[in-house]
């Protein structure tokens, strides 16, 4: 019993400074992108739909994440922050899950609280307040929480569903995370009967986020805007708005992309 106590004691005192690092935003403002998801989620409670009556170029879900808050606590700058506080935290217990070998073994002494410990470094150490409020961190725990229920999941085919359902809204959060369908299809494979007979599943819970968030807009006669703005204006900026014309904007590039994807380099 002691050593059970102990071991929860551990993981308790290390989420418990987890917390306290990742507290100070919630005293945050909003900078100029969060603003602007604010207020399209705010006139989406209002009756207004994003893409058809507001013009901001994200997928929907971080709208979405926005207006639940302000439904929840009114017209506030800190119920983003205390949902992003929440969403880190479950990334890191994610990712603890993740680390275990097998559905049914226990967690090493430690291992949940250090988890909690790294995502709120590496989210709040790395990122400044006007990074955060974004829709990378939910795309995070969509696609964690994808993989995890292909992984351990009791039952293959509900394994198999959950999975696509989570990895459909990641992408509704962050488009680029189809790249990591290749885990989540490995995470399958690791299952009885393996990839080929559930893999099709997954496909079926990916569909069923992605046509339903395309029969709202549809519904809503917002769907060609929707297009127009998340396809074809993005797609528009990626190819013409940054481009990279000397070796000297290259080198700039490779180093600035090569820093996003380590912040332990600032650490």
């Amino acid at each position: 019993m002691r050593t059970r106590a102990g071991r929860w004691g551990i993981d308790a005192a290390l989420g418990l400074l987890a917390l306290v690092f990742a507290a100070p935003s919630l005293t945050y403002p909003l900078s100029r992108d969060q603003a602007l998801y604010w207020y399209v989620g705010r006139e989406w409670l209002a009756g207004a739909v994003p893409y058809r009556d507001m013009v901001e170029h994200k997928t929907p879900l971080v709208y979405a994440v926005y207006a639940l808050g302000i439904a929840l606590t009114g017209e506030n700058m800190w119920a983003i922050r205390a949902a992003e506080i929440a969403a880190t935290g479950f990334v890191g217990w994610l990712a603890a899950h993740l680390a275990v070998p097998e559905r049914r073994a226990p967690l090493p002494a430690g291992s949940l609280g250090a988890a909690l410990l790294v995502a709120s470094v590496f989210y709040y150490g790395y990122l400044p307040f006007q990074d955060q409020g974004h829709s990378e961190i939910w795309c995070a725990l969509f696609v964690a929480a994808s993989v995890v229920s292909a992984r351990y999941a009791r039952h293959p085919g509900r394994a198999a569903i959950a999975a696509g359902v989570w990895l459909g809204l990641a992408f509704v959060a962050k488009p680029p995370a189809l790249a990591f369908a290749p885990l989540v299809v490995a995470a399958l494979a690791g299952r009885r009967a393996g990839a080929a007979r559930w893999a099709p599943l997954a496909s079926l819970g990916f569909c069923a986020v992605v046509g339903a968030v395309a029969a709202y807009f549809a519904s809503r006669g917002a769907l060609a805007a929707m297009f127009d703005v998340v396809v074809r204006a993005n797609g528009a900026f990626a190819l013409e708005g940054r481009k990279a014309s000397t070796a000297g904007e290259w080198l700039w590039r490779l180093w600035k992309a090569l820093d996003w994807f380590q912040p332990w380099s600032w650490i």
